[in-house]
């Protein structure tokens, strides 16, 4: 499903402005340890807490939206949050981040290339109330294990390659 909403956006994106679209940006979540339980435990625990809060402040599973039509799209994720519950809601939030090994978190990133293709990412250490001692050494694994190979992807998308 994931794919197929890339792809819709980016022929639309086409459509409208007459060449091919940037690559997109991947917001997500990560914890880079070199234990894998460790890693695991902390993404539970901070991803789910972080999740949490920011349903709590925004009120994402709130009835207030009303069946107002500029609000459909948001009364219709709050339905279905809901229906899920808090926790299966968060337990599906914190899988689709990264986390794991620095081999565990290279394999994720190629997952979501196979998806999203060229991509630029925006990669949150710092959130839910982690400790930040815990999250600088997230973060420096990250960049000493991860962050190379990702710089040796190309974010150019294919039609521009082949053009130029």
């Amino acid at each position: 499903a994931r794919a197929k909403d890339v792809d819709r956006y980016r022929a639309r994106f086409r459509k409208a402005q007459g060449e091919e679209p940037p690559p997109i940006v991947a917001n997500v979540f990560c914890v880079c340890d070199e234990d894998e339980a460790r890693g695991d435990e902390m993404a539970d625990k901070y991803m789910h807490d972080y999740w949490i809060s920011a349903l709590d402040h925004y009120e994402m599973d709130g009835t207030h939206f009303g069946d107002k039509k500029v609000y459909d799209y948001y009364a219709k994720g709050a339905a279905i949050m809901r229906n899920r519950g808090r926790e299966s809601v968060s337990e599906l939030f914190t899988k689709n981040q990264v986390h794991g090994t620095p081999k565990q978190i290279l394999e994720q990133f190629h997952r979501i290339r196979e998806i999203a293709g060229p991509m630029n990412l925006n990669v949150s250490f710092s959130y839910g109330g982690m400790p930040f001692d815990y999250a600088e050494q997230s973060m420096r694994l990250f960049a000493k294990e991860v962050l190379p190979e990702l710089h040796s992807w190309s974010c150019e998308p294919e039609a521009k390659k082949a053009s130029a």
